[in-house]
């Protein structure tokens, strides 16, 4: 399994450096992504990414803020109380709670008229840090799950490049594949279940140096096995904001 996690995370690293080289593509759409729910990596994040759009003069980079709220039931019918890590906290499980980076790569057309459309393939590592309490006292413990989340998805763009304003309507799934747990809901190995998760996002953008959106994100499965809790789901809202400084006039041309 760490094996497994390398290898996808080397995969999604090279595949990130190499997209500059491709920028020129006009039908190649690429699309950097990352996601939190600490407000902390979210400003910074967005300071890197701004950067990384300005250096590329694109908008390859997207920053989401995102807030899931998870609900469960135990084997004898109890609720499962579930608490999110510290938003605000600085310790490694706040940090990096609800944080997911990922790309996306497909084709999108390049036309002049009002609408554009583009379909394309993604790839996703996600970490889950947040607290959980099965007993009904005060004590809460800490629990981390992770998923590698392979996907598909298209979009329409509503605007043409002239109008200042433009709106995307995107809709996509990803299937979600258990890579490791830590915590004290269970102790047996291989604990989560796969599945798919769908998405649809909403997205406003332009001739401006920023653009932004909300989206949301939902579990079609229970994510622990039934052996395990009687039911665990959850969904995720969230909002996207991305700094985009031009460079040249080739930004005021391109997507969201």
């Amino acid at each position: 399994m760490n094996y497994y996690k390398k290898y996808i995370l080397s995969a999604l690293a090279g595949l990130i450096f190499s997209l500059p080289l491709h920028a020129d593509m006009r039908n190649f759409y690429h699309k950097v992504d990352i996601t939190s729910g600490n407000v902390y990596t979210f400003v910074l994040s967005n300071l890197f990414t701004a950067y990384g759009n300005y250096l590329c003069s694109d908008v390859m980079f997207d920053d989401s803020f995102q807030y899931t709220v998870m609900n469960g039931q135990t084997l004898y019918g109890k609720k499962i109380s579930v608490k999110p890590q510290n938003l605000l906290g600085f310790k490694a499980r706040d940090l990096f709670n609800d944080f997911s980076p990922g790309l996306k790569l497909g084709y999108k057309s390049d036309s002049f008229g009002s609408v554009n459309w583009g379909i394309f393939a993604s790839a996703h590592y996600s970490i889950n840090q947040f607290r959980v309490n099965l007993s009904g006292t005060d004590e809460y413990s800490d629990e981390r799950y992770t998923y590698f989340k392979p996907g598909a998805g298209i979009y329409l763009m509503f605007g043409s490049i002239e109008q200042k304003l433009r709106v995307q309507l995107e809709i996509g799934a990803k299937y979600n594949f258990p890579l490791t747990y830590h915590g004290t809901i269970t102790d047996i190995s291989n604990p989560l279940n796969a599945g798919i998760t769908s998405y649809y996002s909403l997205k406003f953008g332009g001739a401006y140096d920023f653009s932004g959106g909300i989206f949301v994100s939902v579990n079609h499965f229970d994510i622990f096995k039934h052996t395990v809790v009687d039911s665990f789901k959850s969904w995720s809202l969230g909002a996207t904001f991305i700094i985009t400084p031009k460079r040249s006039s080739r930004i005021y041309g391109n997507y969201l």
